[in-house]
């Protein structure tokens, strides 16, 4: 990219607007997510949606952040929201950096300001 006499190249990856760069998103994270073990394994591009109980979902978020951290992409928690049963007990770490919402019987009660 040029701007007056400056020139801004680009080092990695597709250019902003790339149609092609979704794809090769997704062609990138598709093995990790079908790797994992959650009964409900949802994902568009870069917003997942995991279900089951806690100790595998737990184990798949530990996996998805360790994974891809290997491949230079970072889980930011504080963005995460977790909607677990009033009566569940959430112990893990990263999950705790989680918004939490709580629902009964399906429908949420409580959700994060």
């Amino acid at each position: 990219m040029f701007h007056g006499p400056y020139t801004v190249s680009s080092q990695e990856g597709p250019q902003q607007g790339d149609p092609v760069g979704p794809l090769l998103f997704c062609n990138t994270i598709q093995p990790m997510l079908s790797s994992l073990e959650s009964e409900l394994n949802l994902g568009f591009l870069d917003d997942v949606s995991l279900g089951g109980p806690v100790g595998t979902v737990a184990a798949d978020i530990a996996r998805i952040a360790k994974e891809g951290g290997e491949m230079g992409l970072h889980l930011i928690a504080s963005k995460c929201e977790l909607i677990a049963h009033q009566q569940s007990v959430v112990t893990d770490e990263l999950i705790g950096c989680t918004s939490v919402s709580w629902c009964r019987t399906g429908q949420v009660v409580e959700r994060p300001l």
